[in-house]
């Protein structure tokens, strides 16, 4: 009986010592600094299409913007950056629009125009978000929308779409 639970006690330990031999190495092997969830390289930058937010590397979340009035032919939006760690990193066009964003943390302002006399398409403007998570961690504050004659619509009606 002694012998059976020695041996029963042996093969138990033996088992937990080697069950995750090296388990914590091979977790920082599989995590290479500079790649998307692994810590950030030591200049504090990360590869390329991921951004370092709290020392731990990103990827980008895309949020477009969605134009209701069909006689919009610019728009002035005002972004209030909610989450703790999101950061508007860049406003991205299709060759529809042209846009420039101007940064005063919390709130990015993003102005856009469309390329032609046409309404705006559903995605032809877009945010690159880093920091990203939930749609509550970005607010659209402000939305001033223009006619093709530079006149203010009375309804400036723009979302963001995730």
């Amino acid at each position: 009986m002694i012998k059976h639970i020695f041996l029963s006690t042996l093969l138990i330990a033996v088992l937990f010592l080697t069950g995750c031999n090296g388990c914590s190495e091979d977790k920082n092997k599989s995590c290479e600094p500079g790649t998307a969830g692994c810590e950030c390289l030591d200049d504090g930058t990360c590869n390329d299409g991921f951004s370092c937010v709290n020392n731990v590397c990103e990827g980008e979340t895309f949020a477009a913007f969605s134009v209701k009035n069909k006689d919009a032919r610019s728009c002035d939006v005002l972004v209030l950056e909610k989450g703790e760690s999101t950061e508007v990193k860049a406003v991205v066009t299709t060759e529809s629009a042209t846009a420039k964003m101007l940064r005063h943390d919390p709130k990015v302002s993003v102005s856009f125009i469309s390329a032609s006399d046409a309404s705006f398409i559903d995605g032809s403007v877009s945010l690159s978000i880093i920091g990203f998570s939930s749609k509550d961690d970005l607010e659209i504050e402000k939305t001033e929308c223009f006619d093709k004659d530079g006149k203010a619509l009375s309804s400036s009606d723009v979302t963001l779409v995730f």
